[in-house]
């Protein structure tokens, strides 16, 4: 965190291998900033870790979240926006498969889809 002097301190920490993306948003509207996060590194082998919701519950108590549906892709690229114009911040993934090797060993582990991109709106709770 910014101590207001351009000094940072550490607040928390979420172990997560090869994060190269992470950003953030109000997604649940409760008035603090949510975290979401991408890994591109060793996604085939572990698929359930390569996007991660981090839920702020207050001052920066994080829970994570792993998104279901999310597990066929190998995350390179993610936007934030109101995609659906509701009124809730949205996530926009890309995905890469670098050659056909990869998508055998995708297929290998049971994959049957692999979406290149996926929209994830978000579900409003009111």
């Amino acid at each position: 965190m910014n101590n207001g002097e351009n000094k940072f301190e550490e607040s928390y920490f979420f172990p997560m291998k090869g994060c190269h993306k992470a950003m953030n948003a109000d997604f649940d509207k409760d008035g603090d900033q949510d975290i979401v996060a991408i890994s591109f590194f060793d996604a085939l082998d572990h698929p359930r870790e390569s996007i991660v919701y981090l839920e702020n519950k207050g001052d920066s108590n994080f829970t994570p979240r792993y998104l279901d549906g999310t597990y066929s892709g190998k995350w390179l690229t993610m936007d934030i926006g109101d995609f659906n114009q509701d009124g809730y911040p949205d996530v926009f993934l890309g995905s890469y498969f670098h050659n056909f090797s990869e998508f055998s060993k995708a297929l290998y582990k049971g994959g049957q889809d692999f979406p290149q991109i996926l929209l994830l709106t978000n579900v409003s709770q009111d």
